[in-house]
């Protein structure tokens, strides 16, 4: 391929160098909204099932460690809760 025919084939307008740029960014929005939406949503209805359990009576630090028995201060807490009972 000569020179020409090379700057030819990759010319590209300022027009069609933002649209190629306005579809990436726009492609990365909602990529970052999907996951930020859905993190959101799960964390919600983690809460909201929470809330059922305890209004349906069942003890809200038992709830806490099951929910968050990976998290090390929550751990500590726990192991002496289950060794007191």
């Amino acid at each position: 391929m000569d020179a020409e025919m090379h700057n030819a084939f990759f010319r590209t307008t300022k027009m069609e160098d933002n649209a190629y740029w306005y579809r990436i960014w726009a492609m990365i929005a909602s990529v970052a909204i999907t996951l930020i939406t859905s993190v959101a949503i799960c964390s919600w209805h983690q809460d909201q099932l929470f809330k059922d359990m305890v209004m349906a009576g069942k003890d809200p630090i038992e709830l806490a460690c099951a929910q968050n028995s990976s998290q090390q201060n929550m751990a500590s807490v726990c192991a002496k809760i289950h060794d007191g009972r």
